[in-house]
């Protein structure tokens, strides 16, 4: 690794690979998502090799979930499904990312995959 994440100055190999440019006036808060949570969403999707036509199911619909379903998307999935406890979180993986869902908490997330993907 690279020593010296705490110092004035800090070495980052390729750093200028993936940085984007964004227009004047968008605030911080508003950009941190691109670059952690949709990264790493996108990144645990890729992990997966997805193939067109796939179903993929993403264990937690928090921000790093719903990108990793939006990616799944993106690399072909037919369908996502979201399994998370939070009703809130089930609603935005319905409307965000045009998820199925299951709620844990409501029913056994093993048994509804099997009947939602036919095994």
């Amino acid at each position: 690794g690279y020593a010296g994440a705490f110092a004035d100055y800090v070495r980052v190999p390729f750093a200028d690979y993936g940085a984007i440019k964004v227009p004047e006036g968008i605030p911080d808060e508003k950009l941190l998502p691109i670059s952690d949570a949709f990264p790493t969403g996108y990144m645990g999707a890729e992990m997966c090799d997805i193939q067109p036509g796939d179903i993929v199911a993403v264990w937690g619909a928090g921000p790093v979930g719903l990108f990793a379903m939006k990616s799944a998307y993106m690399l072909g999935a037919e369908r996502v499904i979201a399994i998370d406890r939070i009703p809130e979180r089930l609603k935005m993986a319905k409307e965000f990312a045009n998820a199925e869902t299951i709620n844990y908490e409501e029913i056994d997330a093993g048994e509804a995959l099997k009947e939602m993907t036919g095994g």
